[in-house]
Parts: C-alpha cells; sequence; structure tokens
C-alpha cells in the first residue's frame, strides 16, 4: 500500500513542525502542498520520489545528513557494521510511513548508521535539507 501526498506531507511537516500534522489542512493549502511532490532533480524545495532495488545502499554511515527519506513502499533495513567493516548488524527494519536519515538532517551530525533496501523494491519520498531547513 502506498501513501497518499497527504500522508506523506504530514508525515514529513511532522518531523520538521512537532505536532503540525494534527492540524486539518484545508483545500487550498493541500493543493499548494502537493505541488511539492515534483520529479524535478534541480529544484531542492521539491519533495522527490525514488526507487531503491533490493540490497541497494540508500544511506551510508559518516556521510553528511543532507537527504532524509518516508519510505511509501516496501522494506529497508537500519544497521551498522562492527568495527566500522564486516556484514551489517541490523538494528532496525522500516515500512511505508517510517522514515529514515531524520537524524542527521536535523543535527547537522554525520550518519549514524547504513539503511539497505530489504524488498524487491522500495518506493521513498526525499526531502532535502537545503531546500527546507
Amino acid at each position: 500500500m502506498r501513501l497518499s501526498p497527504e500522508a506523506v506531507l504530514r508525515r514529513f511537516t511532522d518531523i520538521l513542525i512537532p505536532g503540525y500534522s494534527s492540524l486539518q489542512l484545508d483545500d487550498e493549502t493541500l493543493e499548494i502542498a502537493v505541488g511539492m511532490l515534483d520529479k524535478d532533480p534541480d529544484d531542492e524545495t521539491k519533495i522527490r520520489i525514488h526507487q531503491f532495488h533490493e540490497g541497494e545502499q540508500i544511506l551510508r554511515k559518516g556521510e553528511p545528513g543532507e537527504i532524509m527519506y518516508l519510505i511509501c513502499l516496501g522494506r529497508v533495513g537500519v544497521g551498522r557494521r562492527r568495527f566500522g567493516w564486516g556484514e551489517l548488524d541490523y538494528i532496525a527494519y522500516l515500512e511505508a510511513g517510517d522514515v529514515v536519515g531524520e537524524g542527521a538532517v536535523l543535527t547537522g551530525k554525520p550518519r549514524s548508521a547504513d539503511v539497505i533496501a530489504k524488498s524487491e523494491i522500495v518506493e521513498a519520498y526525499s526531502l532535502n535539507r537545503d531546500g527546507w531547513l
């Protein structure tokens, strides 16, 4: 089950402005906000959809936190490598409605874990830090 555009916007706003998503969006605001869901790769203010394949690395530990993703289809694993190398030890599995990468985006610190696509197809909306914060 994919998330609706309204659900995506509510989830992102709840992360950026806690409690905001409980407010009711009127039709005009929703229409403007849904316009942010765009595939224009040159516009950092847009929320874009990405597709990842099983085994593909979505986020890498230690990288700067410039993007966070809202999973809208599929499953991802969040893991860390012991001593910085070897196989990943998965500490969480996330699915539709869950967000990954928000900690690094909101704090400005490097990513604390790797995120890998664990289902055949993972679709996720991205929110770029430079376009919003």
